[in-house]
């Protein structure tokens, strides 16, 4: 037992159990931190990618948003233009089919005044009746065309204002989630001063940071750690395994020694009942001899007194 004991020391000589305990919270504690920077740092290197993307999709939605504008000032330019046209070409039309005006028309020539307005140009002249029934219908078919144009324009037009309307609703939406996206930026930011004692590199947190190389290194960092960590708890196992072999072992040889004393004094009292025994036979060794003795005697006087 005390051969095994002591296999038992030399296996834990010099360790110190508060030492290892203390160890193996350390590197459990710092594990956790380690996971749960890992986790920021993930939410935050993602929080600037969001940022990033969101603003530059905000930048093209104003690109976009602006030419649209520019597109719906253009069309309304043209509408106004076409609107404008679409009316004098309705004013001509409804003008030409009234008699009056046919009847003085015939009487024009280019190059003289009209009684009426005093225009020298007269582009809607005819002289023929047949010739104005014609130029009737092409006034007609002008503005029935024009009338055509400036639906379609309009309605383009109107698409475009809807779609522009849409998109200033999706800029807005947008500017709202980025808002959102840098609060929850600048909250991890602010938690990360709680990481930035795990290395002189880690007080950096903007977005001039090498993202993927800290990520690499949180993760060599977590990976040594784990073996650390590991190996602490192995080590502590084996302190308390062996400081148990030890305690059991105490404890035998505790057992063992009053097992000891007791034989010791079985021994103890063995010993004295057999010098009590040798005291007695040495008394009665020594009575015999006198009896012996004292019976020689006799013997010799009887042997004198009877002859044979």
């Amino acid at each position: 037992l005390q051969g095994e004991l002591h296999i038992h020391q030399k296996s834990i000589l010099g360790m110190s159990s508060y030492q290892l305990q203390q160890r193996a919270i350390d590197l459990k504690s710092q594990k956790e931190m380690l996971t749960n920077a890992i986790h920021l740092w993930k939410q935050i290197s993602d929080g600037y990618a969001l940022v990033d993307d969101k603003s530059q999709e905000i930048m093209r939605m104003k690109q976009h948003n602006e030419t649209l504008k520019r597109q719906i000032s253009d069309l309304e330019a043209q509408t106004e233009g076409m609107q404008k046209q679409c009316e004098e070409l309705k004013y001509a039309y409804t003008l030409s089919k009234s008699q009056d005006v046919m009847y003085l028309r015939k009487d024009l020539q280019e190059g003289v005044s009209c009684s009426v307005c005093g225009a020298t140009h007269h582009p809607f002249h005819s002289d023929t009746m047949l010739d104005q029934s014609k130029l009737i219908g092409d006034m007609k078919r002008d503005f029935e065309q024009a009338e055509t144009d400036l639906k379609h324009k309009m309605n383009a037009l109107a698409e475009l204002v809807k779609e522009q309307a849409t998109e200033a609703g999706k800029i807005e939406i947008a500017f709202e989630a980025l808002t959102i996206y840098k609060k929850t930026l600048e909250e991890n930011v602010l938690q990360w001063e709680k990481f930035a004692s795990i290395d002189h590199s880690f007080k950096d947190c903007s977005s001039s940071t090498n993202f993927d190389g800290r990520r690499v290194m949180l993760q060599q960092l977590m990976e040594k750690t784990t073996i650390d960590a590991e190996k602490s708890k192995e080590e502590l196992d084996s302190y308390n395994f062996h400081q148990t072999s030890i305690n059991n072992l105490n404890e035998r040889l505790v057992l063992k020694k009053q097992e000891k004393n007791d034989l010791i004094t079985r021994i103890n009292e063995v010993n004295t009942g057999c010098q009590v025994l040798a005291s007695k036979l040495e008394h009665l060794q020594q009575s015999l001899a006198r009896a012996n003795n004292n019976l020689h005697k006799l013997y010799e006087e009887m042997d004198g007194m009877i002859p044979i």
